[in-house]
């Protein structure tokens, strides 16, 4: 038994997002921290929560982390979507989703873990009080079991 399956979790959530050529052809990075001198558009991983998961006597594991996706335009399109507005950002936070959350298809691998699910537990979008920059905050939540 793994008391902890969360470090194992964000590191895999940061390597399948920084190998796959289509995503990071949309970001300038995926950071596990704020980068000293930001470039637009980024992601970083944030938020780790963990709890234990021992229905019926398994060992696993409830993982949520969120995806902060900053963009920033100096666009000042009155609807606020297209380049402007929360519209790049929802295109990236689509994009993750896309890599992230079919373990059927492409499932995320974890040494000492069985990755059952992984899906969206909330989007919220905002804008910084610079008012150029957005941010929209993905909220994923995993269920892994230890692997026998």
């Amino acid at each position: 038994m793994t008391y902890t399956a969360l470090p194992q979790f964000q590191a895999a959530v940061i390597t399948i997002l920084r190998l796959d050529d289509v995503f990071m052809a949309l970001v300038t990075g995926v950071f596990d921290e704020v980068p000293a001198t930001p470039r637009y558009p980024h992601v970083i991983v944030d938020d780790p929560f963990e709890t234990p998961d021992r229905t019926f006597g398994q060992n696993g594991h409830s993982c949520s982390l969120t995806l902060s996706i900053f963009t920033q335009s100096p666009s000042t399109k009155k609807l606020g979507a297209g380049k402007g507005g929360f519209g790049p950002g929802l295109e990236i936070a689509e994009s993750a989703l896309a890599l992230l959350s079919d373990v059927e298809r492409a499932p995320i691998t974890i040494d000492g873990h069985d990755v059952v699910d992984c899906d969206v537990l909330s989007i919220d979008c905002s804008r910084e009080a610079d008012g150029l920059t957005r941010r929209i905050d993905v909220t994923l939540i995993a269920l892994l079991e230890d692997a026998p």
